[in-house]
């Protein structure tokens, strides 16, 4: 993953594969990636990415970040 985004021109400061914490979640991978906020257009444009991959914004609960 680090390198896909490396060779788009997205700097990476800090990835992570996600636990999978439901049976569903099984046949899939989730990541949290940390990039730089001048790359976060690059990261939302669905050209860059293969097929069949959905890209969001990691929201925050208040009450564990506050």
């Amino acid at each position: 993953m680090r390198q896909f985004l490396t060779d788009a021109g997205i700097t990476v400061s800090k990835y992570s594969l996600l636990e999978k914490s439901e049976k569903w979640q099984e046949k899939y991978a989730a990541f949290r990636l940390v990039v730089d906020i001048k790359d976060k257009d690059k990261v939302f444009d669905d050209v860059m990415w293969p097929s069949g991959v959905a890209v969001r914004d990691w929201v925050f609960s208040s009450s564990k970040h506050g």
